[in-house]
């Protein structure tokens, strides 16, 4: 058996977390002096109610807790591990992974511990995982698993999202390349990207939240064209009528694609905290070429 394990903000569904035994090391989520651990200690009704009147902060998964993940994987048997994280470009999270996995294969030789920075964010991060899950039930071997998982990185997940505003974005620092001062005025509306680089950038701009969501629907029709669609995610944050509507126009848009391995949900507290509520966001994987 091969044991998995990821951090929260790679946004894996609960249903397979629970099936399929994956351990998630949870970031830290900071609500003033309050800090509570991501999706364990703390929601997004929580988050919401706090980011009316003030910003959230996050941290990343602390050395302790990372190493406590990869000992409850140890105490069950398991030799082979993969660990699958968000980008390090815009957290340190997989830097702690690695640095707790070269201690744990230092001290016990008979390990095998693969880290992999999927170069993506949430769940584009998780999409990696669920293809890991899928391996691993064909009973497919160690090393032919990280074969496989690498060739997606990074040019085959797509992350895709529209947010109402980019204030959260430029207070927590995840600004990354995205460019839209002069656009908030204008109620122009970048729909981000995860680049190559694992960074964020501007894919394209639109005004106003619904047309930039046609726009994103326009850029998935572009970069699928002709390439086998593996696995979609629609994720959103908050609750309002229109998220659900837009998240219900992306379903029907996958599903006319044919698009059967569809997840959705909602992104977890550490990613809330950048991006506040509103977020319509979209993800897939390709068949590698």
């Amino acid at each position: 058996m091969i044991g998995l394990i990821t951090d929260s903000a790679s946004d894996v569904p609960l249903e397979m977390i629970k099936q399929e035994g994956i351990e998630v090391v949870p970031l830290k989520v900071i609500l003033g002096n309050e800090e509570f651990k991501d999706a364990i200690e703390i929601n997004e009704q929580r988050c919401l109610e706090f980011m009316q009147t003030d910003f959230a902060k996050t941290t990343g998964t602390p050395y302790s807790d990372v190493k406590e993940g990869f000992e409850h994987l140890l105490k069950k048997g398991l030799k082979q591990i993969i660990a699958i994280n968000v980008s390090n470009n815009i957290s340190n999270t997989h830097s702690v992974f690695q640095v707790v996995a070269a201690e744990l294969m230092a001290a016990d030789q008979t390990l095998s511990i693969e880290v992999i920075d999927t170069l993506s964010i949430s769940i584009g991060s998780g999409l990696l995982m669920s293809k890991a899950v899928q391996l691993r039930q064909q009973d497919i071997p160690f090393d032919d698993i990280i074969t496989e998982l690498r060739k997606y990185v990074p040019q085959d997940l797509y992350v895709y999202y529209v947010i109402p505003t980019l204030k959260y974005l430029k207070a927590g620092g995840r600004i990354g390349k995205v460019s839209g001062t002069i656009g908030e005025v204008l109620n122009l509306k970048p729909i981000i990207e995860v680049g190559n680089d694992g960074v964020y950038h501007t894919a394209a701009k639109a005004r106003g939240m619904k047309k930039s969501v046609s726009k994103m629907k326009e850029i998935f029709e572009r970069v699928t064209q002709g390439r086998q669609i593996e696995q979609a995610a629609i994720y959103t944050s908050g609750t309002s009528d229109q998220t659900v509507q837009f998240a219900k126009e992306l379903e029907s848009l996958l599903m006319s694609k044919g698009v059967k391995h569809i997840l959705e949900g909602k992104i977890v507290p550490s990613m809330l905290v950048h991006v506040g509520p509103g977020l319509v966001g979209l993800a897939f994987r390709l068949k590698y070429q």
